[in-house]
This record gives C-alpha cells, sequence and structure tokens, in this order.
C-alpha cells in the first residue's frame, strides 16, 4: 500500500483494493481488481476507502515490491485518495527529525542564545541588589493607627520580622507611635524635618517616618535587606523622601564583615576581622558627619552593638548641637555609648515612663541588669534642659 511518504510491505486490505504480486500468474481475483481500477458506472456500488462491507474478504498482502497508488472513482469524479494515518505518521517523523535538528546543531544553539541567554545565578549578595527589579519578596500590608504603607519583605518564611509583618502588618507599635510623635512635634512648627534611620532593617521606620511627611536617610549595611527597602521606598513612591545608603555606620572607615542572621536579620551584628565563613560579606563603612550636614530633628538607631561607634561618627554634628530626640536600642555592653550622649547633654527616659529622665547612675544600673539578662531595652534620649 503506498501513501503520502512512501510504501508499506505489510498492511491489511480489502481483496477487492490490492495489487497483484509481479512474478506470479493471474487469477480471478486480479481480474476483480483490475476492473475495479476502471472508472465506476453510476449503477456500480462504490465503497470509499475507509469503508469495507462485511461480506467482503480480508487478506495480507506482504512482500509486495511494487506498490501503486489505487485510483478509485465516486460517483461523480475521479481523484487519488491519500492514506491519512500514513500522513499523520509522515508530519510527526518530519517534525521530530527537525526540532532534533535544532537542538543539537551548533548553528541553532548560538542563535538561540543570542536571542534568549539563560539567565545567570545571582551568585553574591552584591548582585541581588544590582537586579534589585527582580528582588524576590513578599508584601506586607503595615498600618500604623491611620498610616498605611505596603512593605516587600523576606520571600521566604522564617525571618521573625518578615513573618510578623506579613501576618500582622505591625510591629513595635509604641515605639512606632512614638517616633510619629516626635516628627509630627517638628513638623507643627513648620521647621525642617530630616531624621536617621540608623540601622533601618527592612526599613518600617523610614517607610512610617517618611509617611508623615519627614525626608529620611536610611543606613542599611546588609545588600539583601537593602534591595528589600529599596523595592518597599519605589513601591510607596517615597524616592523623593529617603535615601537609602547601603553601608554601615561607623566612626572610622575601613573594612567590616557581617554573616547574615537567617532567622532574624535585625539582629544581624559585624565584625572587624573575617571568620573565613563561606557566607561571609564585606562591606565599607561610612561616617554619618560625611553625610549629613544639617539639623536632624529624630534619629532611631539600632546596630546591634556597634552604637559608640555610630554616635561617634556624628560627633560633629552633637558638637554642634544638631542632634534631636533619639530612640535608640541599648544594651548592657552599650554603656560607652551612654556615657557619650550624657556627655553631649542627653538623658535616657524609660518607654513606660517617657516623663522621668534617669540619671547617669541610674541608667548604669539599667545597663548592669541587661547585661546579666543579656537582654536589650529601648530607651530614649533627649536633650536635658538648661
Amino acid at each position: 500500500m503506498c501513501g503520502l511518504f512512501g510504501c508499506f510491505p505489510s498492511v491489511l486490505l480489502p481483496a477487492s483494493q490490492r495489487s497483484p504480486t509481479p512474478g506470479r500468474k493471474p487469477t480471478k481475483l486480479d481480474d476483480t481488481v483490475t476492473s475495479l481500477r476502471q472508472p465506476f458506472t453510476k449503477d456500480e456500488p462504490y465503497y470509499p476507502l475507509n469503508f469495507i462491507p462485511v461480506d467482503q474478504d480480508i487478506v495480507a498482502i506482504s512482500g509486495s515490491s511494487a506498490c501503486e497508488p489505487l485510483q478509485t472513482m465516486n460517483t461523480f469524479n475521479s481523484r487519488k485518495r491519500l492514506h491519512w494515518p500514513s500522513v499523520i505518521f509522515g508530519i510527526l517523523v518530519a517534525s521530530f527529525v527537525f526540532w532534533t535538528f535544532s537542538a543539537l546543531s551548533p548553528a541553532a544553539h548560538h542563535v538561540r542564545n543570542a536571542v534568549t541567554p539563560a539567565p545567570q545565578a545571582i551568585a553574591t549578595e552584591e548582585a541581588f541588589i544590582a537586579r534589585s527589579d527582580v528582588v524576590p519578596h513578599r508584601i506586607a500590608n503595615v498600618a500604623v493607627d491611620d498610616v498605611k504603607f505596603v512593605m516587600a519583605v523576606e520571600p521566604n518564611p522564617g525571618d521573625f520580622l518578615s513573618d510578623l509583618l506579613v501576618s500582622k502588618g505591625a510591629w513595635e507599635t509604641n515605639n512606632m507611635r512614638l517616633i510619629g510623635s516626635l516628627v509630627k512635634k517638628r513638623l507643627n512648627l513648620n521647621a525642617p524635618c530630616l531624621a536617621l534611620d540608623v540601622g533601618a532593617n527592612q526599613g518600617i521606620y523610614s517607610l512610617y517616618m517618611a509617611k508623615l511627611g519627614c525626608k529620611v536617610i536610611s543606613f542599611e549595611m546588609q545588600v539583601r535587606v537593602a534591595a528589600l527597602n529599596k523595592l518597599s521606598i519605589a513601591l510607596n513612591g517615597l524616592d523623593d523622601k529617603i535615601t537609602l545608603i547601603k553601608r554601615p555606620v561607623y566612626d572610622v572607615e575601613k573594612s567590616m564583615y557581617y554573616v547574615g542572621n537567617k532567622v532574624n536579620l535585625g539582629a544581624t551584628g559585624m565584625y572587624e576581622k573575617p571568620s573565613g565563613s563561606s557566607e561571609e560579606i564585606r562591606v565599607d563603612t561610612v561616617r554619618i558627619d560625611d553625610v549629613v550636614n544639617e539639623y536632624v530633628a529624630v534619629m532611631k538607631m539600632d546596630v546591634e552593638g556597634s552604637e559608640y561607634h555610630a554616635l561617634k561618627s556624628m560627633s560633629k554634628l552633637f558638637d554642634r548641637d544638631m542632634v534631636g530626640d533619639i530612640l535608640m536600642e541599648t544594651r548592657g555592653t552599650s554603656r560607652d555609648a551612654v556615657d557619650f550622649l550624657y556627655g553631649h547633654g542627653y538623658s535616657a527616659y524609660r518607654l513606660k515612663s517617657i516623663d522621668i529622665p534617669l540619671s547617669q547612675t541610674e541608667i548604669h544600673e539599667s545597663l548592669g541588669t541587661l547585661a546579666k539578662t543579656r537582654d536589650i531595652e529601648d530607651f530614649l534620649y533627649k536633650k536635658r534642659k538648661l
């Protein structure tokens, strides 16, 4: 039997549709086949190729070396009929050959790569932030009273703050309200409002202060977290309000190192000598005095034990009395930082009793307790009234 793509040696056909094999004697059946090749008359029965009468014998034709298309004539016209299974099979074979060639051909491989380059793995956190337009993230809808904004946070569950923001939409509500009251107080004076967020983590304080109307300079050393901050700033349309500096604050310009805390990104501290960890990231420090030259109305600081060096990095601002209220995370090792602030005319206030200043002796006692318990506490530091 023949199809569009060749002949097949063994096919079941009705006896009336087979061709005689060369070299054998013609039979009565061959005469019948020959007669079937002649044009039909209107009175002769016509069976389409896909229809076999139930009383017609089925024979197997095998080993035939000569094969020619069987012409059949319907009642009104004559045409060659295709064997559609063969046609479909041929198309599938041709398609397979074409795509195999395309996949294996060096030229085709070169063209395909030139048009659609394969995505490169992001090997370092520096590359991660450089491609901040594709930062993996989850969206957290955050509200502080009537102020609402969105945040891009860590994409994978497990980071303490990210999970809390996604599930609750809030973080340190009392602290946020305190910061908000300080910003509003400054804005009510119709005075320029600049706030610093030193150790911004995922930027909730920066976003909140900017939404209230204050200009913010935000410092975050972790490049991966800074990439999330950058995305959050863009999502809220606050590019003109927040300046993000992706470097740690220190009183000396030098290289420092850190390994990100996988459970709590905000608990990541830095150290001076490399540890040799495969996850270690090197960062260069910056001094606040080299960045800021105007009055700082409000500052929030959370730098995981580097408070003293961070405060010293803005000594010129303190000496010129250009720093207002400070909300600082304080720990048992923060004594030098506390003494620095008291030396510049500040007093500490507990957030639970915000109107009662602590003497330097009282704050030292609190630091001793924090050292024993290895705990932390946020204090508000305000200028003492003369």
